[in-house]
């Protein structure tokens, strides 16, 4: 009857003159458990059980020795366990909570898994949109860095690292939400009434888009300063606000084709933004032709003049015979 024992399989080399030259460590010296008579052949039995085989190397090959000392045989029988086990959580590097990033500048965050088999495939997402990082795996887990250029609507976005494995029915994450300072793209102009006239009270409201922090906002007419009101701050896009401002005045013939300019600033970054309108003040030409034609009318010599180029033109038509009349008259 066979005389068996268990051996992890290792790359090093053994000592001593009886080990294989593939043994490392016996991890059990088996006994008989059972061995039933089949004819003349003996059948023998043994089983290990292995249990927390969280050691390196994550993929193990076990031997079994089965040895005939009345022949001097030995006949080896090997299997291969891969153990497959979750990494740890990821965790993010690279920027501070809380801490302004401003538009325009590089950032880069860095998300690292520790550990697990196979090692962990990392995923980044901006919200729910994925993004593509530059991965690399070490012997103490797996990296992946992504650098964004930052913009609006990155501040307050959810950057989320997922970490996955065969190990895992769900992935391992990990968030930052940066805080980014962002200029207004843009200010707006708008006119009421839309069509003012001489003596009409006219309001111009400036309105900046988003902006982080809000923006202030200067009026120009013609190249000089003038007040404005300032109307408030809404929450506007990304997170950022919208500043309103105006300016009221009654318009007269001398202010058409006034130029006005709203000009916003972003204080912290230093960026403005400007928009500018053309103030036009309606009907001033018309009612200019309306009074010259009524004191043109009022005068006595020129009112006979007209009335008698009147006279003489209903004369002329009076003499024109039309073509169908016959020289009787009749037709």
């Amino acid at each position: 009857m066979a005389d068996r024992r268990w051996n992890r399989v290792s790359n090093q080399e053994p000592s001593g003159p009886n080990r294989s030259p593939r043994l490392h460590q016996s991890l059990e010296r088996c006994s008989i458990n059972d061995a039933l008579l089949y004819g003349i052949r003996n059948l023998a039995k043994s089983r290990m059980d292995l249990q927390e085989l969280l050691f390196d190397p994550d993929t193990k090959s076990f031997s079994c020795y089965a040895v005939s000392e009345a022949l001097g045989e030995t006949i080896v029988q090997t299997y291969t366990v891969a153990v497959v086990y979750p990494p740890s959580a990821p965790s993010i590097s690279g920027y501070e909570e809380g801490k302004p990033i401003k538009a325009g500048d590089l950032q880069k965050f860095t998300c690292v898994s520790t550990g697990g088999n196979p090692p962990a495939t990392l995923k980044w997402f901006k919200n729910d949109k994925e993004l593509r990082g530059s991965e690399k795996s070490t012997t103490a887990g797996t990296t992946s860095d992504l650098v964004i250029r930052t913009e609006a609507s990155d501040n307050g976005a959810t950057y989320r690292c997922e970490a996955m494995n065969s190990a895992l029915k769900k992935p391992l994450t990990a968030t930052v939400t940066p805080s980014v300072f962002f200029p207004p793209s843009s200010v707006t102009i708008k006119m009421k009434p839309r069509k003012p006239k001489a003596g009409d009270t006219v309001t111009l409201t400036c309105e900046t888009a988003s902006s982080n922090p809000e923006a202030t906002i200067l009026w120009w007419k013609d190249g000089e300063s003038i007040p404005g009101h300032h109307e408030g701050v809404a929450d506007s896009t990304h997170g950022g606000k919208s500043t309103r401002n105006r300016v009221r005045f009654n318009v007269t013939s001398s202010d058409d084709m006034s130029t006005y300019t709203c000009q916003a600033t972003n204080h912290v970054l230093r960026r403005t933004v400007h928009d500018t309108f053309v103030l036009r003040v309606l009907c001033i030409k018309f009612w200019h032709i309306v009074a010259y034609l009524t004191n043109f009318m009022s005068k006595p010599n020129l009112s006979s003049q007209y009335q008698n180029i009147k006279r003489h033109r209903s004369e002329e038509e009076k003499d024109i015979v039309s073509p169908n009349q016959r020289d009787d008259g009749t037709d």
